[in-house]
């Protein structure tokens, strides 16, 4: 930001002059509204929000469960 200040979170909506971040997953009803004329620069995270090793403790089973439920969307 212009003022120093640094935003990190999922953005949720774009118009053409505001960005609104969700800052925490946990909180999704917690947002942030900034103006992007404040923005100096934006850019995407090296790191996946999913915390290391989680899927070590699945089966290869429960990987593929996985898979196919994101595969579609739910159903």
């Amino acid at each position: 930001m212009k003022n120093g200040d640094d935003f990190t979170g999922r953005l949720v909506d774009e118009s053409a002059d505001q960005l609104v971040l969700v800052p925490n997953p946990l909180e999704p009803e917690k947002r942030v509204e900034v103006r992007k004329s404040d923005v100096t620069q934006r850019s995407f995270s090296k790191t996946s929000p999913m915390p290391a090793g989680l899927v070590d403790s699945l089966s290869k089973e429960d990987i593929l469960d996985l898979v196919l439920f994101l595969e579609s969307a739910g159903r």
